[in-house]
């Protein structure tokens, strides 16, 4: 019943198919493909692999019409599996003696960003030091492109074939090879670069393969490079992609020479789409199972996107805190959103539809942008007197828009909160405490030639207010019983409905100014809430806690990287992303804590993106020893952490070529001493380090033997079996013997 769906030869028509048939089919989607004999079109055959016919469709007098296609390799070339040349021969699926017909289709999990920012080359200049930019996802789970390979194709000697193709136009309507070039960086081993039909060629590895990981394929590097009108112009032809049979006249009118702005216009190359297609080795040559290809979603310019859209904006909100806040407002609430954001006409409001004719809405005038992260204060809500939670919407808008909406609950408080020190809707004065603690009246009564006596806090709160009685008038003590009075409010705010904002705010300056961190106090007792909270709130004051050192010469973000908490990280990051660069007394940068926990691979995967997204370049900043002369990557692989140790080589760049200042070890070595056979593979068969090289004493198959690790030693010993000694050799070692 299955054949009866099948296309048994291309010159035949298809079929129409079997309902019951095509169930079955889809049933067995995944089953082994059915081989048949197709009829391969010479012409075609010719123009497809012999690589003097690229740029025409008709095969010259003397030509073999079976010559193989070789793709030229970059630097990092690999070596096919049957073929130890530095080229790897293609043929096409259709004009192979065998082809596959109804082959398992690759499967998109991840698909690339919808808008990109285009980069050009001279954006990669290495002598520029700046950071590479990749083709990322919006995926929530997945940060780049990524496919599932099905499970007949799972092979290591299979490929995956990346391509960037153009997207199909009312005048251009078929796929052509995009001129932009799509690339990966010279770091990345083992990926063959084809830049006459812009490919690369990624191996299948056999972590890919893992069964943790169900054939999922990620890309992590991928390059795409946009060309200036001069590079066009002298770019020639245009090349139909993967296509068999004998061009139409539109397609031979298309494929010829044309000037830069014709190519812009007719085929629209501000768009892109990736193209991703399985290879299988056969016969020491390339087979493109083209059948299993699939198509990205279009890819679109930033620049063009912003022309054609103009009142549309790809801006979302990420996060928000906090969810709620007193009902008479003045509550610091912070908006983290997807990237940057210009404040020319953007506004928000807070709004509710109190029953079918009134509508509550306010606009906030006063808010603060910064980076990506928007801070402002909430305004009151219109009924001061409500008795439960009231939901309303907190309203992003640029250029009339709406590009963002999240939910806000306004809280009843007591009757006489904010009252004793404000006017609804009017900013708080500034008080005499808040002028006194600007000041630094507290400290100038401090003798320096005394060493102050320790007290408690609220000893020391009741001294404050003591010294500050004794100089105040009339006035003063109101100010101060004013000031008693929010306290005493916002505390009752606090212990009646746990709301935390109204108190922090209101003893910011105090708690900035407490001889302890409570800051570090805070993210210590896992109080991850808070300590965001309190972030926010005292980010804007002079010699802020934020970025106070401990006794071990640790900040706030050094702390909350130490207990791997990734929302309070995001959070100080967004407030300044030069916090990221602490380091503690030890010389441990937020990676070297990081990666020696099983745990952190979503906080080390968030920092590697955000990290990228700022354009700063990791390796420099991050790729260090330690105190202990340890890097990030040697403590993650010590820790058998591999997850961690394929995203800092991966999306980090960090050095693999590093080794113990002790003992000599090699990336490879400390593998071997973790017995991690998964990492040793990875490092020689991906990374492609030297599984050879000796530390002081022995290679990494001496170590795994003289550990026992039976699995790595029989790995490393069929991959670098020991060379049989020559009758000179064995008689030079029998005199030294003797001697």
């Amino acid at each position: 019943m299955l054949k009866a769906c099948v296309k048994q030869n291309p010159c035949d028509n298809m079929p129409s198919p079997n309902p019951i048939a095509l169930d079955e089919l889809l049933e067995h989607i995944d089953a082994e493909p059915i081989h048949v004999m197709p009829s391969p079109n010479p012409i075609a055959l010719n123009r497809l692999l012999d690589p003097e016919l690229s740029q025409g469709y008709g095969p010259p007098s003397g030509v073999n019409p079976y010559h193989s296609w070789p793709v030229q390799s970059s630097q990092n070339s690999m070596q096919s599996p049957q073929n130890s040349q530095d080229s790897l021969h293609l043929l096409d699926d259709n004009m192979f003696e065998m082809a596959f017909v109804n082959q398992p289709r690759i499967k998109i999990i991840a698909q690339p960003k919808a808008i990109y920012r285009e980069r050009y080359l001279a954006d990669f200049d290495k002598e520029l030091n700046r950071a590479s930019r990749f083709i990322r996802s919006s995926e929530k789970n997945h940060n780049y492109p990524s496919i599932k390979i099905p499970t007949v194709y799972r092979d290591t000697q299979n490929l995956i074939r990346v391509a960037l193709v153009t997207v199909p136009t009312s005048t251009a309507p078929d796929r052509y090879v995009h001129p932009y070039s799509l690339t990966v960086p010279e770091s990345e081993t083992g990926v063959i670069h084809d830049k006459k039909s812009n490919a690369l060629y990624f191996p299948i590895t056999e972590q890919d393969i893992e069964e943790k990981n169900d054939g999922i394929k990620r890309f992590c590097s991928l390059m795409l490079i946009k060309h200036k009108q001069d590079v066009l112009n002298s770019h020639g032809p245009m090349c139909l992609f993967d296509h068999d049979s004998l061009p139409t006249e539109n397609q031979e009118h298309l494929s010829k020479n044309k000037t830069a702005k014709d190519l812009i216009r007719m085929f629209k190359l501000f768009q892109s789409q990736l193209a991703f297609t399985v290879l299988k080795p056969q016969n020491e040559q390339y087979v493109i199972l083209k059948e299993t290809t699939v198509y990205s979603q279009i890819m679109v310019e930033e620049t063009e996107n912003k022309k054609q859209n103009k009142n549309t904006t790809t801006y979302q909100i990420h996060r928000y805190a906090p969810k709620y806040g007193g009902c008479s407002g003045d509550d610091d609430v912070i908006l983290i959103l997807n990237t940057k954001i210009d404040k020319k006409n953007l506004s928000i409001h807070f709004e509710n539809i109190i029953d079918n004719d009134q509508h509550w809405r306010v606009s906030i005038t006063d808010f603060e942008i910064i980076d990506r992260t928007i801070t402002f204060r909430s305004p009151p809500y219109f009924d001061n007197n409500i008795d439960e939670s009231v939901a309303v919407y907190i309203v992003l808008t640029q250029n009339d828009v709406e590009i963002g909406r999240e939910r806000y609950f306004y809280q009843p408080i007591c009757t006489n909160f904010y009252q004793s020190f404000s006017n609804i809707g009017q900013p708080a004065k500034r008080t005499c405490l808040d002028r006194f603690i600007a000041s630094d009246g507290i400290d100038d009564q401090v003798n320096p030639s005394q060493s102050p006596v320790p007290v408690t806090r609220d000893q020391q709160l009741t001294s404050d207010m003591q010294q500050l009685s004794l100089n105040t008038n009339t006035n003063v003590e109101r100010e101060l019983k004013d000031f008693l009075t929010r306290l005493k409010s916002c505390l009752a705010a606090l212990l009646t409905d746990n709301d935390t904002q109204p108190l922090l705010r209101v003893t910011k300056k105090l708690i900035n100014k407490y001889n302890d961190n409570l800051l570090h106090c805070a993210i210590k007792n896992g109080h991850t809430l808070l300590a965001q909270q309190l972030s926010a709130v005292v980010a804007r004051l002079p010699d802020s806690i934020i970025e106070r050192k401990n006794n071990n010469g640790e900040t706030a973000i050094i702390l909350a990287a130490k207990l791997n908490q990734i929302d309070l990280l995001e959070t100080l990051f967004s407030i300044s992303q030069d916090l990221i660069y602490a380091v503690d007394n030890k010389n441990n940068n937020v990676f070297h804590l990081l990666t020696s926990q099983n745990n952190s691979n979503k906080t080390i995967e968030f920092i590697l993106n955000c990290l990228n997204d700022k354009s700063i370049n990791i390796k420099q900043k991050f790729d260090q020893p330690n105190g202990n002369g340890k890097t990030p990557l040697q403590l993650s692989v010590e820790h058998s952490n591999f997850e961690s140790t394929k995203m800092l080589i991966e999306i980090g760049h960090f050095n693999t070529n590093v080794t113990d200042e002790k003992n000599g070890d090699s990336l490879v070595h400390l593998a071997v001493r973790t017995g991690d056979l998964s990492m040793v593979k990875y490092f020689i068969n991906d990374v492609k380090l030297d599984g050879q090289l000796s530390n002081l004493r022995m290679t990494p198959c001496d170590l795994a033997k003289t550990l026992n690790q039976e699995t790595i030693y029989d790995f490393l010993n069929e991959k670098y079996p020991l060379q049989p000694l020559s009758s000179s050799d064995s008689e030079q070692n029998s005199e030294d013997e003797t001697d």
